[in-house]
């Protein structure tokens, strides 16, 4: 299984500028809540969980894996 790196961008159309983004961790909490809520879920039942994506910090604020 791979892995992609994104760098977080927010996009300022009208003002024609990209600027990095700082919400990388506050991002994260919300992509893995299904990743917590299935090992939650698999833990009680012992059922196989496959996610199809595992969130990770990256190395800095504006960047997940």
């Amino acid at each position: 299984m791979g892995h992609i790196e994104y760098m977080l961008i927010s996009l300022d159309h009208q003002g024609r500028r990209a600027r990095l983004s700082q919400r990388g961790h506050e991002l994260l909490s919300l992509l893995q809540v299904e990743e917590a809520e299935s090992l939650e879920r698999a833990s009680r039942t012992g059922e196989k969980i496959e996610l199809e994506a595992l969130w990770r910090p990256e190395f800095g604020r504006y960047m997940i894996e």
